[in-house]
Order: C-alpha cells, then sequence, then structure tokens
C-alpha cells in the first residue's frame, strides 16, 4: 500500500505586459488571459494505492483552493468606491475551490495465460462523482454561447470519463 500527497502554493505570481503596473495573479480562478496566467493558491493531489498481484487499485482526490475573479477588484454591497479600470468595483468577487475523485483498477494476467507476452486489464473513472465545475462569469461583455462558463484549465469540465483498455508487451 502507497500514500501520497502533494501540493502547491503559489505565493506571488506577477506578470507584467511593460506597461501597465505588474499584478499579481497568485489567487485568482478566473485561468487570466493570454498574457497573465492566472493560478489558484493551492493545488493538490492524494493518493491511495494497493497493489496485490494480480490486481491493483488506486483512488486519487485532486483539487484546488476558491479564489478570486481578480485580485484588484474591490468587493462591495453599499457605499462603494467609484470604480475604476484598474480596480473594480463588484458586489462578489469569488470563486469556489473544489476536489475531484479518481479511481483505477488493473488487472495483470499470467504469462502462462497470454502466450509469455505481459499484458494487463484496466478501468479507470475520472471525476468519480460527476462533480460540476464552478462557473466564472465572462465578465463586462456578456457571455458568449461559445465560451465555457468555466475555467477549463483548472476545473473539470467534462464530468465523468470512463476509460477501460488492454495494455500488452510482446
Amino acid at each position: 500500500m502507497t500514500f501520497r500527497v502533494l501540493a502547491t502554493h503559489y505565493m506571488k505570481n506577477y506578470a507584467s505586459n511593460g506597461i501597465n503596473v505588474p499584478t499579481d495573479t497568485a489567487g485568482q480562478n478566473n485561468g487570466g488571459t493570454a498574457t497573465q496566467g492566472a493560478v489558484p493558491s493551492w493545488r493538490f493531489t492524494g493518493s491511495v494505492f494497493y497493489a496485490n498481484d494480480p490486481l491493483s487499485i488506486m483512488l486519487t482526490a485532486r483539487g484546488l483552493s476558491s479564489g478570486t475573479y481578480l485580485n484588484s477588484n474591490i468587493e462591495c454591497t453599499s457605499g462603494c468606491p467609484t470604480s475604476t479600470a484598474t480596480n473594480r468595483t463588484v458586489s462578489s468577487n469569488h470563486i469556489a475551490g473544489a476536489v475531484y475523485f479518481d479511481t483505477s483498477f488493473t488487472y495483470k494476467f499470467m504469462h502462462k495465460d497470454t502466450g509469455g507476452a505481459d499484458m494487463e486489464a484496466f478501468f479507470n473513472v475520472r471525476n468519480l462523482f460527476n462533480k460540476d465545475p464552478a462557473i466564472v462569469a465572462q465578465g463586462p461583455g456578456g457571455f458568449a454561447y461559445s465560451l465555457n462558463s468555466s475555467n477549463g484549465t483548472l476545473y473539470d469540465v467534462l464530468g465523468r470519463v470512463f476509460r477501460a483498455g488492454v495494455r500488452f508487451k510482446l
């Protein structure tokens, strides 16, 4: 049995276009732009792996912390300061985090059953509980139907995915 936990904490992530004041995008879950790659404050993966030939099983949890649309936004509901191009006043600047669970099963066939070839069958499920991604609004210009309503680089936008197959080496 193997346990594994990995976590990344983004403390700062400055981006500068050479004209405007550099901005820190660590903790922004909106995905940023082509020139400003936003990242969540925390990303993590944890897994438990059990192997007892010929069967092995793995359960994985992967996730990210909640964040903001823009770190420069001012969250306010009454008596708010005037919104500017660099510091917009918004009623909600929060984007929820997420945790997804994945699982996999592998069965190794014995050499006598496969004519001497190394062969195994596998089955895995990504996003086991079919958790929906956080909805991310597309900004003051409105929402185009061709755009995804979530950040596909951080959140699982496909839903539950099943994969099965056979691997072999001759």
